[in-house]
């Protein structure tokens, strides 16, 4: 088990400067990993009364002097072992270290009934952005991540018609992977507002297709609540989508020389055809005429008498 002495937790209010709360931590992480901080039942350690934790600012895991993670104005990257901020205020992250840590936004309509809170997920990188999602709070019970259990299909083709989605991703085949999955994910979240992130989009495939940007596959969420959200907003947004991004193929060319080839092959079928037509024409014209021939050998013959 792990001893948490000297490390201090701090919270930040984005309407104030420096921090409203600074609790030392006491006592070991459970061997199950877990440590509840607040005024809840069978917590590890409670908050004081008072102030009450902010709905937008920051929270920092510190590990330095006391009285240097209270004032919280000269913190380094070194003495910050984590942070969490959830606010987009400018003035509390430029005050804060930027190396550890990193920001989201809860989305409130995430969770149907009660608090919103924060988890992290084991998708990618522990530091990423994309490794966090708002959901219920889950005290001392695994954190709440996008289950395929409630997945619903997407399709979507966003591309130069699509104005606001052109001003905001710029050249499709220039961009990364993991770019493009960011930016899908952020312009689902305007539409829906319902806390989806790029940890949603892990079973959609987001491809290129003649510079246009394809995304097809299924969405995840946390819930049957958040999964309505993401379906309603599928429905009623209309997403651009033309022909382009139905093909199979994720490249023009190929899919030129595919269609000049079916129309080759359309051109073999039909002279194949026609020569087996005049073929089966030449056999019956001959098995239903058979005596002409003879009569005209007959004829032949006859003609050749007469002469002797």
């Amino acid at each position: 088990m792990t001893r948490l002495r000297g490390l201090v937790l701090t919270v930040y209010d984005q309407e104030r400067s420096g921090t409203v709360i600074a609790l030392p931590l006491t006592g070991t992480i459970d061997q199950d990993g877990f440590y509840v901080i607040g005024n809840v039942t069978g917590a590890d350690q409670t908050f004081p009364e008072t102030p009450a934790v902010p709905v937008r600012g920051a929270v920092v895991l510190c590990y330095d002097l006391f009285s240097v993670c209270r004032a919280g104005t000269a913190l380094t990257n070194s003495s910050v072992r984590d942070s969490l901020v959830f606010s987009e205020n400018q003035q509390l992250l430029s005050s804060l270290p930027t190396a550890r840590g990193r920001q989201i936004t809860p989305a409130v309509r995430s969770v149907e009934v009660g608090p919103v809170s924060l988890s992290r997920c084991s998708c990618c990188e522990v530091r990423s952005p994309s490794s966090w999602t708002s959901s219920s709070p889950t005290p001392r019970r695994t954190n709440l991540c996008p289950s395929s259990t409630f997945s619903s299909q997407i399709h979507l083709c966003l591309g130069p018609l699509s104005r606001d989605w052109q001003e905001q991703s710029g050249d499709c085949d220039g961009s990364s992977q993991g770019k493009r999955v960011a930016e899908v994910a952020d312009y689902l979240e305007q539409k829906c507002l319902c806390g989806i992130s790029a940890l949603y989009l892990q079973g959609a495939n987001i491809s290129c297709v003649s510079g246009w940007l394809r995304v097809q596959g299924n969405i995840n969420a946390l819930s049957d609540h958040q999964m309505s959200l993401i379906i309603q907003t599928l429905l009623t947004n209309p997403f651009t989508q033309t022909d382009v991004c139905t093909r199979p193929t994720t490249d023009r060319y190929s899919s030129t020389a595919s269609a000049l080839g079916l129309q080759i092959g359309l051109i073999v079928v039909v002279l194949l055809l026609l020569g087996l037509g005049a073929a089966l024409f030449t056999y019956f014209y001959r098995r239903r005429r058979p005596l002409d021939y003879y009569t005209m050998e007959l004829s032949e013959h006859a003609e050749g008498l007469s002469d002797l």
